[in-house]
């Protein structure tokens, strides 16, 4: 049911992450070859994309979001869904 209330994509906390971040935060994780990557909150994959190269390939990489739009960019991107 419509409840009039207008809900943003903020509201479930998604903040686009900022390539240096992005770099930043795949340095720090360590990632190598091979290595299997959860990403929590993947938004449009940002994180979720460089982590992906760092272990070998999409396959590595278990995303999770909830808004509609933010999955299908994510499967767009080659991440199972």
């Amino acid at each position: 049911a419509a409840t009039g209330r207008y809900v943003r994509p903020q509201d479930f906390g998604f903040f686009p992450t900022p390539a240096d971040l992005v770099d930043q935060v795949v340095e720090l994780a360590e990632i190598e070859p091979g290595m299997k990557v959860l990403e929590p909150s993947a938004g449009h994959g940002a994180i979720a994309t460089a982590l992906a190269q760092a272990a070998g390939g999409h396959e590595q990489v278990t995303v999770v979001e909830l808004l509609p739009g933010n999955v299908r960019k994510l499967r767009e991107a080659g991440f199972a869904g």
